[in-house]
Formats: C-alpha cells, sequence, structure tokens
C-alpha cells in the first residue's frame, strides 16, 4: 500500500514538472495576477535570446495593474478580470526584473518577478 502511494507520488511530481517545462520552452507562456495575493505566478519565467515569446498574462484581481519590464521597453495595463497578451523578443542573455506598474495596494511593492534569458 504504502509502495503504490509513493509511486502515485512520484508520477504525480514527474508530470508536474514535465507539464512545466513544456510550458516554459514554448513560445507561449502563462502568467496570472493573483487575486488580493500581489503577485505574479509563476514569478521566474524562461525564455531563449531571440526567441519570440507570447506572454499570456491574466489579472484575477478586480482592480488593475501592470506588467513592466523596463529593458524590454514593456509596460502593458493589465484589465481586471481579463487577459493581457504581450508579445516581446528578447535579444540578449540576462535576467530581467518585472514589476506591477499600476499601484495596487498595501502588497503592491512585492509584486515582481524575473524573466530569466538563455
Amino acid at each position: 500500500m504504502k509502495s503504490t502511494r509513493l509511486i502515485i507520488f512520484i508520477v504525480l511530481i514527474l508530470i508536474f514538472i514535465i507539464g512545466t517545462t513544456i510550458v516554459q520552452n514554448s513560445s507561449v507562456i502563462r502568467v496570472r495576477a493573483m487575486k488580493n495575493q500581489w503577485k505574479f505566478v509563476p514569478d521566474t519565467i524562461s525564455a531563449r535570446a531571440g526567441q519570440s515569446v507570447e506572454l499570456r498574462i491574466y489579472n484575477e484581481d478586480a482592480y488593475p495593474h501592470g506588467f513592466f519590464i523596463s529593458e524590454l521597453g514593456i509596460n502593458e495595463i493589465l484589465i481586471p478580470e481579463k487577459e493581457t497578451i504581450i508579445h516581446i523578443k528578447p535579444k540578449s542573455s540576462g535576467t530581467y526584473g518585472f514589476y506591477c506598474s499600476v499601484v495596487c495596494g498595501s502588497g503592491h511593492y512585492r509584486m515582481s518577478g524575473r524573466l530569466m534569458v538563455k
């Protein structure tokens, strides 16, 4: 009985890891602005230099957020309860911070993440 549970647990972990890798290596990356939590999920996303990427960011909140990456010239408003599509093509490798650019409450300054370009 314990070995069956262990096998199921390992299979679920592998499905999660493989699923995350597939999404992050594709040209479409889904991100959520979490409702009442002042965070992006995932807060670390990966892309390849020269790769065109479509970010699909869904804002779960009832108020707007922003998505700002200074180095890539991106500053988009995330409409409440809607998906915003942002196209990027990072030219060089590096780590780029992204932030909420709309003051959205007490947790606004924690709402950040990073784009890792290889």
